[in-house]
This record gives C-alpha cells, sequence and structure tokens, in this order.
C-alpha cells in the first residue's frame, strides 16, 4: 500500500472522541442493520434536538420537518472533518439535491472556536449548531466523528455514516434521501 492510500485510508477513518477512539476496520462505516452501541440505525426517527445555532437562536429537528435532513456531529480538532465540511458545503452550494437540508453541530467546542473555523478556516453556509457541554454525544450515543444521519422526509435514518465522507459517498448517502434537482 502506498503512503498516500495509507494517508487517504486514514484520514477517511474517523477521529475518536477525546478519549481516543479509531475505529477498528480503519474505514468510514455505514449501518443497515442493527448494530450494537454505535447509535441510532436505519429505520428509527432521530430523537428531537434543540442546539444553538452559530446564527443566532435555536435549531431543532421539527423545523426540518417535510425536508429530507442530513445531520453531521463534528469537531475542528477532527482530520476527516475538515476533510468532509468542504465537500459538504460544495454539494450545499450547488442545490443538487433541491431541498436537502443539512446541519452540522459541532460538539464539545466553544462559541469562538467553532464561529472562526467555519468563518475563517472552511466557510460553511449550511446551519451550523454548537453543543459545547457535549451532551449530544450521549444523547445520540457517538462514538467516533464525523458521525452522519441521513433522514428521509419523515425523520426516518436512511443512512447512517460513521467516519469521514468524500464527494461520491456524499453523494451516494444523499441519494437515499434527496434526488438530485
Amino acid at each position: 500500500m502506498g503512503l498516500g492510500a495509507l494517508v487517504a485510508g486514514l484520514a477517511l477513518a474517523g477521529c475518536g472522541q477525546a478519549a481516543g477512539f479509531a475505529p477498528e476496520s480503519g474505514s468510514a462505516a455505514s449501518t443497515s442493520a442493527p448494530l450494537p452501541d454505535i447509535g441510532l440505525v436505519i429505520g428509527d426517527r432521530l430523537p428531537d434536538f434543540k442546539v444553538e445555532s452559530l446564527a443566532g437562536g435555536t435549531l431543532s429537528l421539527a423545523s426540518y420537518a417535510g425536508r429530507p435532513l442530513f445531520v453531521n456531529f463534528w469537531a475542528t480538532w477532527c482530520g476527516p472533518c475538515r476533510i468532509e465540511l468542504p465537500e459538504m458545503e460544495a454539494i450545499w452550494a450547488s442545490r443538487e439535491f433541491g431541498d436537502l437540508a443539512i446541519i452540522a453541530i459541532s460538539i464539545g467546542e466553544r462559541r469562538d472556536t467553532v464561529e472562526t473555523f467555519v468563518t475563517e478556516e472552511i466557510p460553511l453556509t449550511f446551519d451550523v449548531g454548537i453543543d459545547p457541554s457535549g451532551r449530544f454525544n450521549d444523547k445520540y450515543n457517538i462514538i467516533g466523528m464525523p458521525t452522519s444521519y441521513f433522514l428521509d422526509t419523515r425523520g426516518v435514518i436512511k443512512e447512517v455514516n460513521i467516519g469521514g465522507m468524500n464527494r461520491d459517498l456524499l453523494v451516494r448517502r444523499i441519494s437515499t434521501i434527496a434526488d438530485p434537482v
């Protein structure tokens, strides 16, 4: 295996929690059947949430009702998140999936850290929530970052991805909840 392939594989593997978890497989994981201790699974409804919006106010799951929704849990220190976020932004900006909504929730970081990151390092124009206390780690059983949930218009989870995604994988996952325009 070449150095480039090794670096790419590690980048897409995902970041563990602050305690140092890393996925055993070394690659992004998708759950299509219930897997214990990984989090919510396909066919479940994502539990409602309210989270502080970086733009001001509060974001809630209910406010996205009737739209396909991509929920991403991430952190500024996470290498795979830094690779994935620009791809998410490019898909969002292109509007290639019409009514798709994206919300990226930063876990365990201060508002000023996230604000600087999304304005100066990797500009994001989709909704960004902040969870400085890290309460979402337990509520959504997040074991690695990034962790992504793809919900249909009824709020049902159609795909779960733990670890980073390149553009092709993002498009495949989003295609399970939204049609290209």
